[in-house]
């Protein structure tokens, strides 16, 4: 005689099971003890020990509730009170069960339970839904479970005029702002909820949470300001939040008028009610006004930026203009830090422009230059080089000034450098860069340039490389470059010729191969074959870091045989396919009426240059880094004038802030590893005031290493313009993949 549960067990699993193999015949008598209800599930729920849950199952048939984690041998808490076969829904059962067992409750007693916050979390959001499509669900009184699936969100942001900082704030429905820090440091342990002192649950997969932790995290803001009522931050934080919250789901957000003002002023200054100087007002184009009241509106805040138009746009105007009308309201003069070779351009540009601005520049013996510096209260500008300005920078320790400029900030680009740290000293109401050039080699040095700006606002130089890395492989990460580029857009000013001067005529820009003669390519061979060998003996024995300086060595040492073998053997006497070349080009050029600026990276090259002028009476002027700043711009003015057919200039001596608008044809000797460099240099040329087409004639020696290095040179250029727009170009530091690429060892 089976027993109950041996019976049920047989109708409700075993027939069944049989009937779906075959046809199974039951005898009537047999057939007429089997009770048949329809199956109802109940689950109670009820709050378990400490901020667990338990749980309670019934199965109902008709009169018949079955616990199916009851203690063995415990008799229905119901009967039919006849001795009837109980048929089961087996099937449902199981469903019901087997859900329960993926939430992982535990036995005893007859009832089951779950003690762990992360299992209950999950029954609530992934199990419990499952559960209500099979069964009645039933919550004791004291059961405290609930799930928060929305929260109202809302937030403020305000410029505190006063205090002269924002103030930000978030509220989260009823939850206090110590509730509100442990929530986001859960967030932030990738936590999928946070169980709330009422006992509830709160999904943290929700947008606005996941917004604020992304704005804290990108604003390098420890949760625990949370506490506060209001988070400060300084004032140049605030068109990153405003960027960051239109373009994040963070819609709650109310701004107050001054922090609407703020953002608006800076990023539309065109519509400022600054007005220029009145006997400037038809000496400036309409964007050069618009430069003029960016930079009166970053001051009126205090904050900082970069004028980065294109070279040859007058950022100086723009900046002679603006000290001109601060003049009566600061008290204190102005200092403009500047290459030696543009300290007296800076002096005729104030006189050209601005001649009631008293300008100093500060020159001669270091006695001289610091009795100067001792009484500066009378002048409104100070021009100083860096050169000297690295020299007397204890004088300026005890010196204030309404503002400090920096022209051609490039040469802060590395924040190791006496450059960078002199700088870093001068104290001022305000900090301003000029370049054309924002990034050279890598992004490191817009950091050193806005840790001059902006001290602080791009974070440590280890956060910044550690989130902005530049390595090779990071380099086409288009996301880290968007978030850099939106947080520096707003504290950079920059426009292109081709936008803004419509009127200047053509560029035309050629690149000439040139073969090497069969003496310059035996040299050239014969030097690459034993470069090759060497450096791969070097690596192997001393490692590729420790070899660097050998290969770059080498790779000068071929750039000049390009140029002409001259400059590699003293005692060559034969040709240069290049020079060759160049002198065709020279004696076409001028016999076509044209004026030439012709410049090398090798001022021995363009020594060969020069001596074949003398050799042909051309006149010329000749530019390099001996040059004294004195006489530099009295050259500039005489070639201008129409004085001397040729400009030779050296890359690095000349290649920035000089004006030379009377040349017409600019001749790129050797191609260097920024593009940028020698665009700068083209743009001596290529600025206001020329008036005729410009043409560009850059010569590259064929199947050389310089067809390498212009190769080189357009594989890096996209980089720049996903973070200064509109436009710029970029070569990093060479790595070590692209070293062995130029000289092909693998």
């Amino acid at each position: 005689m089976l027993p109950r549960e041996k019976k049920e067990f047989f109708v409700s699993e075993v027939l069944p099971a049989l009937a779906k193999a075959g046809d199974v015949s039951i005898d009537p008598e047999l057939a007429a003890k089997f009770c048949r209800e329809d199956l109802r599930t109940e689950v109670y729920f009820e709050r378990g020990a400490g901020r667990g849950v338990g749980a309670r199952v019934e199965f109902h048939y008709g009169l018949t509730v079955i616990n199916p984690f009851a203690v063995r041998g415990q008799a229905p808490k119901e009967s039919t009170g006849e001795e009837l076969i109980l048929v089961r829904a087996a099937e449902r059962e199981e469903q019901v069960l087997g859900i329960l067992e993926q939430a992982d409750f535990s036995v005893s007693q007859g009832r089951i339970h779950l003690e762990d916050d992360e299992k209950v979390f999950t029954l609530a959001t992934v199990y419990l839904p499952q559960l209500q499509k099979v069964a009645e669900i039933y919550y004791s009184d004291d059961f405290r479970f609930r799930l928060r699936s929305s929260v109202s969100f809302s937030g403020r942001v305000r410029l505190n005029e006063s205090l002269d900082l924002l103030e930000v704030s978030f509220q989260y429905g009823d939850i206090d702002e110590s509730e509100l820090v442990d929530i986001f440091q859960a967030l932030r342990r990738k936590k999928k909820y946070f169980r709330l002192r009422d006992g509830s649950f709160l999904p943290l997969n929700q947008p606005e949470l996941e917004d604020v932790a992304e704005l804290l995290d990108e604003l390098k803001l420890p949760v625990e300001d949370l506490r506060r009522k209001a988070i400060r931050l300084p004032k140049y934080r605030a068109l990153y939040i405003d960027n960051f919250l239109r373009c994040s789901g963070l819609q709650g957000v109310a701004r107050n008028g001054a922090f609407k003002q703020l953002v608006q002023s800076i990023l539309e200054p065109q519509d400022s009610e600054f007005v220029v100087p009145a006997h400037l007002e038809r000496v400036m184009r309409d964007y050069q006004k618009t430069g003029f009241k960016w930079l009166k509106t970053l001051a009126s805040y205090g904050l900082g930026g970069i004028l980065a138009d294109d070279m040859g746009l007058g950022k100086t105007l723009q900046v002679l203009s603006f000290l001109l009308s601060e003049r009566e309201s600061i008290g204190k003069p102005a200092l403009v830090v500047v290459p030696t070779s543009l300290v007296y351009n800076w002096l005729e540009e104030a006189k050209k422009f601005v001649p009631t601005l008293k300008v100093l520049v500060i020159e001669g013996a270091p006695s001289e230059r610091q009795a100067q510096l001792q009484d500066i209260g009378d002048w409104d500008l100070i021009v100083t080089s860096y050169p000297v300005l690295r020299r007397d920078i204890e004088y300026y320790d005890n010196l204030e000034f309404s503002y400090c400029f920096l022209d051609e900030a490039q040469h802060i680009k590395n924040p190791q450098t006496v450059n960078a740290k002199s700088v870093r000293r001068i104290q001022a109401g305000g900090y301003f860069a000029l370049t054309g050039t924002p990034i050279e080699n890598s992004l490191s040095e817009l950091w050193s340039v806005f840790n001059f700006i902006l001290p602080g606002y791009l974070y440590s130089h280890a956060e910044f490389t550690k989130k902005f890395d530049v390595s090779p492989a990071q380099e086409e990460g288009a996301g880290p470059l968007r978030e850099l580029s939106r947080q520096v857009a707003p504290f950079i000013l920059r426009r292109l010729k081709k936008n803004v001067l419509v009127e200047l005529p053509d560029k035309i820009e050629t690149r000439l191969v040139v073969q090497m003669t069969e003496d310059q390519k035996k040299i050239y061979l014969a030097f690459l074959l034993e470069a090759k060998q060497s450096i791969v003996r070097d690596i192997a024995s001393s490692g590729f870091e420790s070899s660097r300086l050998k290969i770059l060595a080498a790779l000068t040492r071929l750039r000049q045989i390009c140029c002409h073998p001259g400059l590699f053997l003293e005692d060559y006497s034969g040709e240069s396919g290049k020079m060759l070349l160049f002198q065709e080009i020279l004696a076409g050029a001028l016999g076509s009426g044209h004026r030439l600026l012709v410049f090398s990276q090798f001022t021995s090259m363009l020594d060969i240059i020069q001596r074949h002028l003398l050799a042909e009476g051309i006149g010329h002027f000749y530019l390099q880094g001996s040059t004294k700043a004195s006489d530099r711009s009295p050259m500039v003015k005489s070639f201008n004038a129409g004085e001397g057919e040729v400009f030779l200039i050296s890359l690095k001596a000349g290649g920035t802030g000089l004006n030379l608008t009377g040349a017409d044809m600019v001749i790129h000797f050797d191609p260097w590893w920024n593009p940028a460099v020698e665009d700068q240099a083209t743009d001596r040329a290529y600025r206001i005031g020329q008036e005729k087409a410009v043409q560009v004639l850059k010569l590259v020696t064929q199947g050389t290493i310089e067809e390498k290095v212009c190769t080189l040179q357009e594989k890096k250029k996209e980089l720049i313009e996903q973070v200064i727009q509109p436009g710029e170009t970029f070569v990093s530091k060479l790595t070590e993949a692209e070293l062995r690429g130029l000289f092909e060892i693998s």
